[in-house]
């Protein structure tokens, strides 16, 4: 039976290295790596000199290596399956090998280190329990908007992965779906020299956009604290919502209402959800 071995690596800083991933590093000779460069570097800053060893690529273009890795496994090898930063599993490419591994029997070993989630968590100064990651935004508006529905349902805290360069639009998406007091943690080049950490609600955008550097690696934490809570809507209002709810979805009338009144989207949408069922 072979092994197939998660190593989590530093996301940043040298010194979060594992002593079980470094002496792995050391000693083992079969690694599939996410980057070639990236882990040759990764050694040579930990002095580490390896002749004759095995590396090979497995990225997201690479999936057809699943087949090459279970063969190499069968004949009872461990490999060692590295990203180019944190764990093999976290947006990274390791959960098709891993299924196909376990699928067949073969014995699964995580040496766990550093993750950005977690750190990204510990920094935010927002409540983590419960907590969701959902990994990288996506890139269409539409799509970011469908996130914000679902973030609206959740209580606790939920964790993104987001590009440099989109960060400052997709918190303006945020804002227009989430509600001006939805508190925000940005977490930029975690663990690394230039690690910054801004902690605003989203009403106080404009002032994060003015600080923000447009580099470096993002986690966003976004925390909702308004999940469940209800509105107090007058007949007027209710008058309203009946009126536009023959013509038009929830959720366009929500946004109309919440134009008006002031009341956050996501609030006035479950309201109307709610009066809508029991009607």
């Amino acid at each position: 039976m072979g092994i197939l071995r998660l190593l989590t690596v530093p996301i940043g800083n040298i010194d979060d290295i594992t002593l079980r991933v470094l002496n792995s590093l050391k000693n083992e000779q079969y690694f599939f790596v996410e980057d070639t460069r990236s882990f040759y570097n990764l050694l040579k800053h930990l002095d580490i000199k390896r002749d004759g060893i095995f590396v090979d690529s497995f990225h997201d273009q690479s999936i057809d290596k699943v087949d090459k890795i279970m063969s190499m496994l069968d004949k009872d090898l461990t490999i060692n399956l590295v990203s180019e930063a944190g764990s093999p599993i976290i947006s990274d490419p390791a959960f098709p090998v891993l299924k196909k591994a376990i699928e067949c029997d073969h014995q699964i070993e995580s040496f766990p280190g550093v993750s950005s989630v977690i750190v990204s968590l510990e920094l935010a100064g927002v409540p983590v329990n419960p907590f969701k990651f959902h990994g990288f935004f996506a890139r269409k508006k539409n799509d970011i908007i469908s996130a914000c529905e679902i973030i609206s349902n959740e209580k606790g805290t939920s964790v993104f992965f987001e590009s440099p360069h989109r960060i400052v639009q997709t918190l303006k998406i945020l804002k227009e779906n989430l509600g001006p007091t939805t508190s925000i943690a940005v977490c930029r080049e975690l663990t690394k020299k230039f690690e910054t950490v801004y902690r605003f609600i989203l009403e106080d955008l404009d002032s994060f956009i003015d600080k923000y550097t447009g580099k470096g690696e993002i986690v966003i934490c976004i925390y909702n604290k308004d999940f469940g809570s209800s509105i107090q809507t007058n007949s007027k209002t209710d008058q309203l919502a009946n009126l536009c709810l023959d013509n038009y979805s929830t959720k366009n009338v929500s946004k109309l209402i919440s134009s008006i009144t002031g009341l956050p989207t996501k609030d006035c949408y479950q309201k109307l959800s709610q009066d809508t069922k029991h009607s």
